[in-house]
């Protein structure tokens, strides 16, 4: 305390206001000189002793006082140092807990979801994607399992979807397998960790999804990628699928059997419908006026204004993997599996299809019908070539990853 400069100043001021007491002080022992006080005590009569031993008591008393004053003043100047010092490190500690959660987990406001349109290789796209990517999860494959998955399908010999011998296989007596883990488990696990959704499902499943996680809280937007075949090979492929042909004789005979027939044949009527249609027509209303009005911001906390469409050519699968692979869109697996291509249906004989012995005439009817009657056949023909279509580039033909033997789930139909 002798050797802290601010009782040293504490001291001469005192004795600059009172006059009673003088103090030299150093970095070695302190010398006190007494001449007012000790005068004070001639004074009154006490004996030379008495008067030098109450002189000393009397500076102790006001040292004492001093170095209390002085301490207690550094000691509330350290308490408020140290809560400055603690509130500092509290908000580093804070900021520092901000950063490492956003490092572990996906920085973008944007999940991606596939709508698995019957024969359009999805089955196939939703397992490649698993095996290739982290955090992609669907009804025909997840991320977390999908090394395993593929280790036993390709040591067994299994290329059947849903034949897989496993946990899931056993519970489900062979109804289901982890690469076709069935609807219920799907909406069991749920998809908040989900970074991509491949979804054999009905079209209002979506906008239910975006409102339980919140999007519009959250500011997110599902972009949904929708396949797009050529609508001929596509309307045969379906048919195919369901083990019913093109009935040439009775399209051709009257209107009647002709729109029968196309009926007869297509799938997944409810997985991209008049709403899906819609929000589609309001997506380019929207980009619209976004071109017109750029400096504008369209929200809304409506969740289907949350989905954002976009269109892409399936065949072949090669682009679109590697395309979700850029920019950041989807982040690479450690370890990635060998795919086993997983197949059900039979191999389409296109020489004994007798669609495409009729005229072109014929054929653009059939074209036509389907568009203005199916509104993913409506979205398709509007989307693909517009800026809304993926774009990609293209894979050679002997490298390609071709699938005409997807399994649908026609229960979801």
């Amino acid at each position: 305390i002798w050797k802290v400069r601010k009782v040293k100043q504490d001291l001469e001021l005192l004795s600059k206001r009172h006059n009673t007491l003088k103090i030299k002080m150093s970095a070695t022992p302190v010398v006190v000189q007494v001449n007012s006080i000790s005068s004070f005590l001639r004074w009154i009569g006490l004996s030379r002793n008495c008067r030098l031993l109450l002189a000393f008591g009397m500076v102790l008393a006001i040292i004492y006082h001093i170095s209390s004053t002085s301490s207690s003043s550094s000691s509330t100047i350290t308490t408020a140092l140290s809560s400055s010092i603690k509130k500092k490190t509290n908000a580093v500690q804070l900021q520092h807990s901000v950063v490492s959660s956003n490092s572990a987990t996906s920085t973008s406001n944007t999940v991606y979801g596939h709508v698995h349109i019957p024969k359009t290789g999805g089955s196939n796209l939703n397992g490649l994607l698993a095996v290739k990517y982290d955090n992609v999860c669907g009804n025909k494959g997840y991320s977390y399992d999908a090394f395993q998955f593929n280790f036993r399908a390709k040591r067994d010999g299994i290329t059947g979807v849903g034949k897989n011998i496993d946990s899931v296989s056993k519970a489900t007596l062979g109804k289901y397998d982890r690469g076709q883990p069935g609807k219920n488990i799907v909406e069991e696990i749920g998809f908040e960790n989900c970074d991509y959704i491949s979804y054999e499902t009905k079209w209002d499943t979506w906008p239910r999804i975006t409102n339980n996680l919140g999007f519009a809280k959250y500011n997110m937007t599902l972009e949904l990628h929708i396949p797009c075949r050529e609508p001929m090979e596509h309307l045969l492929s379906m048919g195919n699928r369901l083990g019913r042909k093109f009935n040439c004789e009775v399209a051709t005979a009257n209107e009647e059997g002709f729109q029968k027939v196309i009926n007869n044949v297509y799938m997944g009527a409810g997985r991209f419908n008049d709403k899906s249609y819609l929000l589609y027509k309001n997506q380019i209303q929207n980009q619209k006026h976004q071109q017109k009005h750029p400096n504008t911001t369209y929200s809304s906390n409506n969740s289907n204004d949350r989905i954002h469409l976009k269109c892409f050519k399936p065949i072949p699968l090669d682009p679109y993997l590697e395309y979700m692979g850029q920019q950041g869109r989807l982040r690479h697996r450690r370890f990635e599996a060998p795919y086993v291509m997983r197949t059900t249906n039979k191999k389409r004989n296109n020489g004994t299809e007798c669609m495409w012995k009729q005229s072109p005439e014929f054929l653009e009817r059939v074209r036509q019908y389907v568009v203005e009657t199916y509104p993913y056949s409506k979205f398709c023909d509007e989307c693909m070539g517009s800026n809304n279509e993926l774009k990609f580039m293209e894979t050679k033909a002997e490298d390609a990853v071709v699938d005409d033997n997807d399994n649908e789930d026609d229960r979801l139909l």
